[in-house]
Formats: C-alpha cells, sequence, structure tokens
C-alpha cells in the first residue's frame, strides 16, 4: 500500500521529473585536508537521495521561469550605494573601474621590456603591434593579444589581486568571457565632431 503511494506520488509528479535523474543517498567524505584551506577538515556526512537536472538550466528555460513566476533577479534590482562603497565615483567621476569587470583597452599587448623606454617620460604610448602581441609559449597559435585592465568581480585578494591600476593582463581577441567589458574613450574632442 505505502509504495504504491509512492509509486503515485511520483507519477504525479513525473513532468517536473523530466531531464532529471535519481541520484542515490548514502555516505561520503565531504571537503579535502590536502588541497585549499577552505576544503578542510574532511568529514563524513550522510545525505538523503535527490533528483537532479542532466544539463545546467538554459537561458531559454530560466526564461520560462521568469515569465511563470515574475521572478526579478539580483541583478536586476536597483542596487543600494551603501551596500557597495567601491562602486562610488573615483576623482575624475569615473564608476567601477576596478573589480568590476576586466575592459579591454586598444592596445596590442607587448612585455613591458619590450616597450619603448625613453630618458624621462613617454608620451602618449599606445603598446606594440599585434605581430609582437602574440604569446611566445603558444608559438603555433596566431591570435593577437590585447591588454585588458582593472580586474573583475572573480578577483580576490587571496588569490589574484589585478584590480590594481598598475595591473594588465593579455588576452586573446577571439575570446569572449562574462566578466570583460570596454568603455568609449574620445582622444580629442576634434577628432569627435564631425565637420559642418
Amino acid at each position: 500500500m505505502q509504495k504504491n503511494a509512492a509509486r503515485a506520488g511520483i507519477a504525479a509528479r513525473a513532468p517536473v521529473l523530466e531531464g532529471m535523474v535519481r541520484i542515490p543517498g548514502g555516505a561520503f567524505l565531504m571537503g579535502s585536508d590536502v588541497h585549499y584551506p577552505e576544503e578542510a577538515p574532511a568529514h563524513k556526512v550522510n545525505v538523503n537521495g535527490f533528483w537532479m537536472d542532466v544539463h545546467a538550466v538554459t537561458n531559454a528555460e530560466f526564461k520560462r521561469f521568469v515569465d511563470a513566476t515574475h521572478h526579478v533577479t539580483l541583478a536586476e534590482k536597483p542596487a543600494n550605494a551603501a551596500d557597495y562603497p567601491g562602486a562610488k565615483a573615483n576623482g575624475y567621476g569615473l564608476h567601477e573601474m576596478a573589480g568590476n569587470v576586466w575592459e579591454w583597452t586598444t592596445d596590442w599587448y607587448q612585455a613591458h621590456g619590450k616597450i619603448q623606454h625613453a630618458c624621462c617620460t613617454l608620451d602618449n604610448p599606445r603598446g606594440g603591434e599585434p605581430e609582437e602581441s602574440l604569446d611566445p609559449r603558444t608559438p603555433d597559435v596566431r591570435i593577437p593579444r590585447r591588454v585588458m585592465k582593472g580586474g573583475s568581480y572573480l578577483c580576490a585578494p587571496n588569490y589574484c589581486q589585478r584590480y590594481r591600476p598598475a595591473a594588465r593582463m593579455a588576452q586573446p581577441i577571439d575570446t569572449s568571457t562574462c566578466h570583460i567589458g570596454f568603455r568609449c574613450v574620445v582622444r580629442s574632442i576634434a577628432s569627435a565632431v564631425a565637420p559642418d
């Protein structure tokens, strides 16, 4: 009787379980004592069985969920500036210059040792040439790299300090990720204003 009731319950939920597999419950060792500190100490735990999606949720599936529930994501809610003191404008009035997303520059990457050094100060340096930006560690990959600056929300003091003003990274131009953006720059008003 109990088994029949359980089967009936599962059958009733069958559409919900479509595209999922059953993971049986059991005991396992959670964590690790030999890798990152936040994983320790390893400890034995028991978990009940559960169902899990075979694939990660797609954009289309999430859209259906949002349309059906009117869910509002955190990214869509207005931020309270008091919660993000680092997001305030800098002395020039620019926002989120570090730690938001990496920002592309127009400069082709070149090692600092290859940058032309003057006796005093370089005027308006613009980086190297596309050929010079290629990664010497992968000579068969002929994809030029541009300079990225600013670090992203994935940077943290314990493993990445590239959100500092002096930091920069080389990024192949064919690569896109969720934490790269750009800003528009006008170098002179004369070049930005169309002639009459």
